[in-house]
Order: structure tokens, then sequence, then C-alpha cells
């Protein structure tokens, strides 16, 4: 796959090439290949890659643009080395993209798909996770079976396997291959609530409540935003997740990242923060919204499509992306390029 990327950017006619595929099957993956590829780096002079989120908007991605091409400009050194970058014969644009539509109109000059890998392949990677449990003979047919179920998407493979990492009970193996098999919506064409319902196994695994609550309070931060680690374990601490004197209760915030790291469910980032890969973060909202009633915290990611039912929830900690919204039970928010216009009750919200 990054070999026929590579092959199309060393053509001139191909200047703008389009990568697309479902969520979980590794677009990110191969675009860290191809910035990582001797040949790439040997042809261009330096890199700019930018996440387009939901909440896009021309600006943010110009400054994020503008930010990179000054960084990579400190590396120049001398004004003979400067000239020599023809930016118009020589640079190049990927995009890497769930549809295929916007593919086809951003990216005209190459699409290339991002396919699912093959059983093999899908079977070393899910064995790379798990490692030596699955030799044992009543274990490894379910395994077979549970990468099967995976449907050849690397994301899917690796949050299953880390989460059997540690089952030596062939009892958990049976329970998850079942809970895989019995998986709705496929035949009803919602593909978002099968692949949920599977990759639910990562965070079912979550050995208690609160360590579940933590992960799920990732996703109030706003989409491909790197969290800081200490800012989020002391929102951790405030909301009561993680308890006890100041040390202990920090000690044990870092305890919860490294699982989660562990668990593939946030990945490290810089060494100081972390971020939720975009359909964890999915699964993360869409368990909120489907448990209702069991936590009292949520995203407002999907305000303007299923704003009833997530006010019947009646929050108390929420995050808001764009639209201000009247909630009189909030008593901690979030806030991301929010309006001017949320109404608090002064007593609740102080």
């Amino acid at each position: 796959m990054v070999q026929k990327i590579i092959e199309c950017l060393e053509d001139d006619k191909h200047r703008r090439i389009g990568i697309y595929g479902n969520g979980g099957i590794g677009k990110t993956i191969v675009i860290k290949a191809l910035f990582s590829a001797p040949e790439i780096k040997d042809k261009f002079d330096f890199f700019i890659q930018v996440t387009i989120s939901r909440y896009w908007s021309r600006k943010k991605i110009q400054l994020e643009i503008a930010r990179q091409i000054e960084l990579s400009m400190e590396d120049i050194q001398s004004a003979d080395e400067l000239a020599s970058i023809n930016l118009e014969s020589h640079s190049r644009l990927v995009v890497a993209t769930r549809s295929v539509h916007i593919c086809k109109n951003v990216a005209s000059d190459r699409q290339i798909e991002v396919g699912a890998l093959s059983w093999k392949k899908a079977w070393n990677l899910f064995q790379e996770q798990v490692e030596g449990v699955i030799n044992s003979p009543s274990v490894r047919p379910r395994a077979e079976v549970i990468v099967s179920e995976c449907g050849g998407l690397p994301l899917m493979i690796i949050v299953i396997g880390k989460a059997l990492a540690t089952e030596i009970d062939v009892s958990g193996w049976r329970l998850v291959m079942s809970n895989l098999l019995s998986v709705t919506g496929l035949e009803s064409g919602d593909i978002d609530e099968a692949l949920f319902q599977k990759l639910k196994v990562g965070y079912d695994k979550l050995h208690d409540y609160d360590l579940k609550c933590c992960f799920l309070y990732c996703v109030l931060f706003p989409e491909d935003h790197n969290i800081e680690i200490i800012e989020l374990i002391n929102y951790w601490i405030q909301e009561g997740l993680v308890t006890g004197n100041s040390a202990d209760a920090s000690r044990k915030g870092f305890r919860i990242v490294r699982h989660l790291i562990e668990a593939s469910l946030v990945e490290p980032v810089d060494g100081v923060s972390i971020k939720m890969h975009d359909l964890i973060r999915d699964l993360a909202s869409w368990i909120i919204l489907s448990e209702e009633g069991s936590l009292d915290f949520l995203v407002g990611r999907k305000f303007n499509k299923v704003r009833n039912q997530e006010l019947m929830l009646e929050p108390r900690t929420i995050s808001i992306a764009k639209s201000p919204q009247k909630l009189p039970r909030v008593e901690n928010c979030l806030l991301s390029k929010a309006g001017a216009g949320l109404l608090l009750p002064p007593e609740e919200s102080e």
C-alpha cells in the first residue's frame, strides 16, 4: 500500500492523491509509514500534516499549516537551500478520509482504497496483541472466530486483542466470541452500530466502573485534541473519579492513563499528552448516549441530532463544541469555541 502511494508521489502527473477507507482500517498508520519512508524523505524538503475534524474552519487549517511551515523553515540552513524549494512543481497533497466522495473531489488525480487486512495478516496482528495465550487448544478455535468477526479492521483487532491479552479462562474467550457473533445492525445497514457493539469489548473489559468513567471522560475534549495528561488527571480528581490524598490520587491517575494506553483506548502523543482515535471517541460518545441514566456527563457533539434525548439525561458535566444551550443542572462545563450564550444558574455553576 505505502509503496503504491510512493510510486504515485514520484509521478509528476499525480499532484493530489486520495486515500480512503472505513474508520479503523489503518489510514493513519499508512500516512505515518509514508512520511517515514526514506524515498519520501529524500524527495521532499518538509512535510505538513493537518487533521481536519468535524468542527473545522478555514482559518484553523491555515494557522496550522503556517505553524508547521514555520517549524520546517527552522530546519533550513541557508538562503540557497530555501531558494531551491519549488513548491509549484514539487509539492504534493495527500488526503486521507473515510469518504470516497470527498476523496474524488479533493484529490482528483488518483484515489487509492485502504482495504481490510487479509485473514492471515489479521491473525498475525491479533497474535501480537495476545501473545502466547492463544496457543491453548481450547482457546485457539474461539480466537480464530473472533479474528474473523473483526472484519480485517486493524483497530478492532488491536483493541479486542488487548482486551483478551490477560484472559486465561476459556469462558472469557467464549463470552467475547458469543458477543461478537450476536452483534446486530449489519442486516439493517447500520454499520456504525455494529462496529461500536464489537469495539465495546475493549470498554467492557476495563476492570472497574471508575476506570470506565475515566475513559469516557476523555470524550469531553475536542476531536483530534492532544489531551495533557496532568490536566486530565486533575479533572478526574475534581470529579471524584480518582480519590485519595494529592500524591496517591496523582499516582492512581497515571496508572489509569497507562492502563488506557495499554488497552489501546487512547494513544500516547509526546510523553505528556494522549489523544483518542476518532473511532474510539465515537465509540465513547455512543456508549454515553446508549446507556441512558448510567452516566452523568456527556459530549455535545450530537446536540443538533439528538438534543431532546440528551437533555432528558439531565447531565451534570458537559462539553460543548459549538452550540450553547440552556442547561440549568450543569455544574461543570468544558467549552471549546462555544458562544457567549451559555446560561447557567449562578448558585449551581459557581
